[in-house]
């Protein structure tokens, strides 16, 4: 059956103290940036624009999205029923709930990521299942203000999956990645298809092996799209590879980081950047790639705030990252050296 879109007002809130993780580990982008804030999520445009808004109750944001001339908040939530999903939109600074997709009732909802096309919303992907260990990977369509029935892509795997994400190719295909418990290891899958078409099996994007593979983050390019996440090394520290997508295979991952790299976010500003954390030293880094996926120049800020930075702004000779801090932020900026 199909869904029609439902709208409710909800009131903008001020900002709030920054003290809680309420966001997924990843960059939410398509020009706003979202920020936990204390039961809210802070919003920042490049332009300068500031929102804050609270998800509705037990609600966890997951994605942000510029949507027409303003933003939309993807999250799921938990009621008595079971999982929902809901969906947060800002016209004109309104903020208003709007429809979602409609879900199986009683299952487990989680990690919704918008897919935008032409400025505006075409579709959603969520994890959907009985439990935390058997999810499956669905999706819907938005036409003309109706969602489609909701379609499986992935079936559940023999453990958790977790950190979906999705993107709209040059080609207009939707890809889909997400990390995967094989029953030895968490690796790294895809599947890329059109709303209303075949799909790819699920695949690895990387060989098999017998370490972790965690925390993908994904953006479309040119060529195709590009891929990050972190890899546990035979040293026992995680690094961040990258692997990139010409529109039929994925190259072999390139290490990106040295130990320690761990939380990536991938960026498209006058060409690939990916931010990530650093253990040593105890700093966040952006790493400039090449049209070959490999890393010329990185930029390190220091700092022992774990919470993760928007990009305010990137240069032939640097870049700047912001924190909030009260009802601010503060901006620290590093030059780029080239990768030895």
């Amino acid at each position: 059956m199909k869904n029609r879109v439902l709208i409710a007002v909800v009131a903008i809130l001020v900002a709030a103290p920054v003290v809680a993780d309420l966001l997924q580990e990843s960059e939410m982008a398509t020009g706003w940036t979202a920020l936990p804030v204390n039961g809210s999520v802070r919003l920042v445009h490049p332009g300068g624009a500031v929102r804050s808004v609270r998800a509705p109750a037990g609600g966890r944001v997951a994605d942000v999205a510029s949507v027409g001339d303003g933003w939309t908040l993807a999250g799921s939530r938990a009621e008595s029923s079971g999982g929902q999903l809901f969906l947060l939109s800002d016209v004109g600074g309104v903020v208003r709930e709007i429809g979602a997709p409609a879900v199986t009732p009683g299952v487990l909802t989680d990690a919704p990521s918008l897919l935008i096309e032409g400025g505006e919303i075409a579709g959603m992907a969520w994890l959907e299942g009985s439990g935390p260990r058997s999810l499956a990977v669905r999706l819907a369509s938005l036409d003309g203000g109706i969602w489609s029935g909701a379609r499986t892509v992935a079936p559940p795997a023999p453990g958790s999956q977790l950190a979906l994400r999705s993107a709209v190719l040059g080609d207009g295909r939707w890809l889909l990645v997400w990390s995967a418990y094989d029953g030895t290891d968490d690796e790294i899958l895809w599947t890329v298809g059109r709303p209303n078409g075949a799909w790819t099996p699920p695949s690895r994007i990387a060989g098999d092996n017998t370490v972790p593979d965690i925390t993908p983050s994904l953006v479309a390019t040119p060529e195709g799209a590009a891929v990050a996440w972190s890899r546990f090394g035979s040293d026992g520290e995680y690094r961040v590879v990258l692997s990139r997508y010409d529109g039929s295979t994925w190259g072999d991952p390139v290490e990106i980081s040295g130990p320690g790299g761990v939380r990536p976010a991938l960026h498209r500003a006058e060409g690939t950047l990916i931010l990530y954390r650093t253990v040593e030293p105890d700093a966040w880094a952006l790493t400039e790639i090449d049209p070959a996926g490999r890393p010329t120049r990185t930029a390190t800020v220091p700092t022992d705030r774990a919470d993760r930075p928007r990009l305010v702004a990137v240069d032939g000779e640097g870049a700047e990252l912001a924190w909030s801090q009260g009802v601010g932020f503060v901006s620290r900026r590093a030059s780029f050296a080239a990768e030895r």
